[in-house]
């Protein structure tokens, strides 16, 4: 697993920082001190407000993200969460915008400079575009084994008409259909190769 980078707790968060570089001198009057820790209350209460939203926010993208509801109109051909595959583009840029955003957040009221943006950019680049993950997700469609992805690009939307024993019928059929076992291990032969290309040679 990639680990992911650490980040600092903003200073707004430490209930023990200096308010005021002033406290310790014994002649600041009362009413400076009320102003200034009024400053400091509002500054965390709208940072907390920052910090909800955006908590609300990624809330929305998880539920979003799941296959739809199997109790609604059918038929549903998306039964994983998105990004379903290194083909789904709108739903890689969905995930790098909701882990820029949350990123950004925990970095305090001023954001990160686009950090989370720059490694949530890599991690899905990693994912969806190296050659073993493309060929193993190939495979998955010659044979059948992955459902299109609603509303991503490069799948079919429509499905197999029918109930689900049907559509399980027909899928099952299609894989044990020799020309797509041809090309599932023609693509099958190709991963293998894709893979040992890969590996570091001695």
């Amino acid at each position: 697993m990639q680990p992911v980078e650490p980040i600092d707790k903003p200073q707004l968060l430490d209930p023990d920082r200096v308010v005021d570089p002033r406290r310790d001198d014994m002649t600041i009057d009362h009413e400076s001190a009320a102003k200034e820790l009024r400053g400091a209350l509002e500054a965390t209460a709208e940072y907390g407000r920052q910090l909800w939203d955006h908590l609300d926010a990624a809330r929305h993208y998880l539920m979003a993200s799941l296959p739809p509801d199997p109790r609604s109109a059918g038929p549903h051909t998306r039964v994983g969460a998105q990004p379903t595959g290194p083909d789904d583009t709108e739903g890689w840029q969905r995930w790098v915008d909701v882990y820029a955003s949350v990123t950004s957040a925990l970095a305090g009221p001023h954001g990160d400079s686009g950090f989370g943006y720059r490694e949530a950019r890599d991690a899905a680049r990693i994912r969806s575009e190296a050659p073993n993950v493309r060929l193993a997700a190939r495979l998955a469609d010659e044979l059948g084994m992955r459902p299109g992805a609603e509303g991503s690009a490069g799948h079919d939307e429509s499905g197999p008409a029918g109930s689900a024993p049907e559509r399980a019928t027909a899928a099952a059929a299609k894989a044990l259909d020799p020309a797509t076992l041809t090309k599932g291990l023609g693509v099958a032969v190709l991963t293998v190769l894709a893979l040992r290309g890969l590996r570091p040679r001695p």
